[in-house]
């Protein structure tokens, strides 16, 4: 939903004492011909309400905000509706949220769509000392809503999933989803494709439509379409038959990504050659770096997509063994049994 990471109070304050200095330069750098409602937009971007795509992303909303920071305060006196959502957003990542609500109730006042968005967040989630009014937050977002604005159409389509405050109702939730993901949006693109893979998984066409939608979410650096993908390859679908190869791929995907889950699930893939040739090594140094994030539980290491965990094979165990051995880990026989003694030196790993 639209609400601002627990880190964006930090990554606004560092984005801010990092470009401080640079912010007198930037104001006489630029063109005189330009207003200072044109200087914000330029340099801030258009107002959206929706997440980011990544923590990169974010820092680097926020160094554009910190840049633009003069040109949006001169432009908000003046009354220009973008200029007030950015500096309501420098605002509430600053924790100063009864003067962001008020500047994001101006913004929405010129028109600001996303500024309805930013809102509902406070009345749905209760954020600073703004009290948790469902109704108020569902009357913002539909007005957002009325606007176009796809964190809006993202977060009532959630609401309606999770039944908050509306009627719980996953074809009222796929159209308002629908919208946003239609826009682009990789957040209402990657839950989308989730709940139409939950709730219609036997409609070929639905199936497709999620596969097209999470290529697309993922194809813009979306970490949930990226953990979605290896899984909707290992299932027999309507339409998308299982394939090896594209499982594989999109693991492999995750993995360079930085997702945990996702080295265990190529060990997995590694130790039994599914789209990929067998590589009990590669399989074991997969595990052990999943252990080693801190973020993989050992007992749940090679549990598969459909929630079972198979037999380890002889040479994936032994060379699991060995590492663990290595390390000083592990001192028993190399037996390739999996047992007790070869666990606990996996908790070993996973809690260093």
């Amino acid at each position: 939903m639209s609400r601002l990471a627990p880190t964006a109070l930090a990554a606004v304050l560092a984005a801010l004492a990092v470009t401080a200095p640079a912010l007198a330069q930037t104001d006489a750098a630029a063109p005189a011909e330009l207003s200072v409602a044109e200087q914000c937009a330029q340099i801030a971007g258009a107002p959206s309400a929706e997440v980011p795509i990544s923590a990169d992303a974010q820092k680097a909303m926020f160094a554009r905000l910190a840049e633009a920071r003069s040109a949006c305060e001169a432009a908000a006196t003046e009354g220009d509706g973008a200029a007030l959502f950015h500096i309501a957003t420098i605002a509430q990542a600053r924790g100063r949220h009864d003067e962001a609500l008020d500047l994001y109730g101006q913004a929405a006042e010129a028109g600001i769509a996303a500024a309805h968005s930013r809102i509902g967040d406070y009345y749905n989630f209760g954020i600073g000392r703004t009290r948790p009014d469902v109704e108020k937050a569902l009357a913002s977002y539909r007005a957002g809503i009325e606007q176009g604005d796809p964190a809006a159409q993202t977060t009532l389509g959630m609401m309606h999933v999770l039944g908050r405050g509306v009627s719980r109702d996953s074809d009222r939730a796929i159209a308002l989803l629908g919208e946003a993901a239609d826009s682009g949006y990789h957040f209402a693109q990657a839950r989308l494709a989730a709940l139409l893979l939950e709730t219609r998984a036997s409609d070929a066409a639905s199936v497709t439509r999620a596969r097209t939608l999470l290529a697309s979410a993922a194809g813009q650096g979306s970490l949930d379409a990226l953990s979605q993908l290896p899984d909707l390859f290992a299932r027999d679908l309507p339409g998308l038959p299982p394939s090896p190869f594209q499982r594989f791929y999109w693991t492999a995907r995750a993995v360079d990504a930085g997702l945990p889950d996702a080295l265990a699930a190529r060990g997995l893939l590694h130790e039994f050659g599914i789209g990929t040739t067998v590589n009990p090594e590669r399989a074991a140094d997969d595990y052990i770096a999943a252990l080693e994030t801190g973020e993989v539980d050992a007992d749940t290491l090679r549990r598969g997509p459909d929630g079972n965990t198979p037999r380890w094979t002889r040479e994936t165990a032994l060379a699991f063994q060995r590492i663990l051995q290595d390390r000083g880990l592990y001192r028993g026989p190399l037996d390739a049994i999996v047992g007790g003694g070869t666990m606990a030196a996996a908790r070993a790993v996973a809690n260093n």
